[in-house]
């Protein structure tokens, strides 16, 4: 209690009322999210009871994540298809 009036008053001193104190971890979370922290980092730093709590509530934060996974998958594909073709013997050796 302590901590959010004393927030209060700051924020009321330089004219930022809308913003509360609970905005500040939301933003923190969310940065540490698109920055790609492990979810179970943000999880811990958060104190949520599991990483499933924390994606619920920032699943928003994270839609390129299954971008991205699909061009790293693809990527891993595509450097073992040209390692297996280059390893793979000729019939004419």
């Amino acid at each position: 209690m302590i901590l959010t009036r004393a927030f209060k008053a700051l924020t009321k001193k330089v004219d930022i009322t809308q913003v509360q104190l609970h905005d500040l971890r939301y933003f923190h979370a969310s940065v540490m999210i698109q920055q790609k922290e492990s979810p179970a980092v943000v999880s811990k730093r958060l104190e949520h009871a599991s990483v499933a709590t924390t994606f619920d509530i920032y699943s928003h934060v994270l839609p390129s994540w299954q971008k991205d996974a699909a061009r790293a998958f693809a990527k891993a594909l595509n450097e073992g298809k040209s390692e297996r073709i280059a390893s793979t013997p000729r019939l004419s050796e």
